[in-house]
């Protein structure tokens, strides 16, 4: 089975014809501009091929799982924390892993600028190594915004403002160190627990371990398991879940994605667990959650996550 969309919670935007003529002749941002962006999770079944390539650059960030592109006769396997640019005009194809599918945010851009930062990004899979500074969150919330600022008006003003947002996500890109440098939390340097927060973080969609949080900081499993919880109250991988409900409560405030596209984005393969888990930890479903605005009854608000 090979499909192109139709995945379970996926979600993507295709700009209308009428705005891509006029960002092409807006000064502001006919040189770089959105054709089409997404977010598909877990997608299995993923396949595309275009022999004659598109009129747009294709950037494809796998953030877990993964995939392959083929460009030309070369292909390059994808896994996590991987970027990979297709130059417009260019044959490829590409494709979830059968066993591990990838989950993936994808942009379509276009403008005299896309050749040049797609030149700059190709012809190699750029790995962002999950670190103590590396900002992945930052990044992923900032194409959050992108998306939610197309998502609420598909007017001239948001389109633009979103391809100016599309300048910054694809420098924090082209120039990982700078972007790295520009705002370094020093609060998560100060202990070995601190940096695993930041890891979980920074990793918030993946299905970790108690083993990798132990050899990220190069502890034993027992002792680190003693030394987290003698420091946060939480066992690891409770804390970590509680992480990804207080994640999953921002979104719920502050973007439109529904229960099963936040259940998904947060590496819940079953909306039905997510949703339980949620309740547990907060003491109130998700839809119920998202339609008092975050303001529980003082009662339930003794139990938030963290």
């Amino acid at each position: 089975m090979k499909i192109k969309h139709g995945f379970e919670g996926e979600r993507f935007i295709i700009v209308p014809y009428q705005f891509i003529v006029s960002m092409a002749r807006n000064p502001l941002c006919s040189d770089l501009f959105i054709h089409s962006i997404g977010n598909f999770s877990n997608a299995r079944h993923h396949y595309i091929s275009r022999p004659k390539g598109r009129n747009e650059c294709i950037l494809i960030y796998c953030k877990s799982g993964r995939g392959w592109i083929c460009v030309g006769d070369t292909r390059y396997e994808i896994g996590p924390n991987q970027v990979f640019v297709i130059p417009s005009g260019t044959p490829h194809s590409y494709g979830a892993d059968d066993s591990t599918p990838w989950t993936i945010y994808w942009i379509h851009f276009m403008g005299t600028k896309a050749g040049v930062f797609a030149r700059r990004m190709a012809s190699l899979p750029l790995t962002i190594e999950p670190s103590e500074e590396s900002r992945i969150k930052d990044r992923l919330d900032l194409f959050e915004e992108i998306y939610a600022t197309l998502y609420a008006e598909l007017s001239e003003e948001n389109i633009s403002y979103a391809n100016l947002c599309l300048a910054h996500f694809l420098g924090t890109l082209l120039f990982l160190k700078p972007f790295r440098s520009g705002r370094l939390s020093h609060n998560y340097l100060s202990t070995k627990v601190n940096s695993v927060i930041y890891y979980m973080n920074e990793n918030i969609s993946e299905k970790l371990t108690i083993q990798d949080f132990a050899a990220y900081i190069g502890y034993s499993e027992s002792y680190f398991y003693r030394v987290f919880i003698r420091e946060t109250g939480y066992a690891p991988i409770e804390y970590f879940n509680r992480l990804k409900i207080n994640r999953a409560c921002e979104y719920l405030l502050h973007s439109s994605m529904n229960v099963m596209q936040i259940a998904h984005i947060l590496g819940f393969t079953d909306s039905y667990y997510f949703s339980r888990m949620f309740s547990r930890i907060m003491k109130i479903s998700p839809v119920k959650y998202r339609n008092c605005g975050g303001n529980i009854p003082s009662a339930e608000s003794a139990q938030q996550t963290l």
